[in-house]
């Protein structure tokens, strides 16, 4: 797909999450969504992946 800045969240967005979790007791986790970099990313910082 394509991406252009109406499809991404500035850092001001996520603060905004966040504070509004935290005053409702919610903990944000962030997820990173990239399947077919997953291996790199496992290899790149071993003992933080799951086999």
């Amino acid at each position: 797909g394509t991406v252009s800045s109406d499809h991404v969240y500035t850092l001001e967005n996520v603060q905004d999450i966040i504070e509004y979790a935290r005053l409702r007791g919610i903990r944000i986790i962030p997820e990173l969504n990239a399947p077919g970099h997953i291996n790199a990313l496992g290899r790149t910082f071993p003992g933080r992946f799951f086999n």
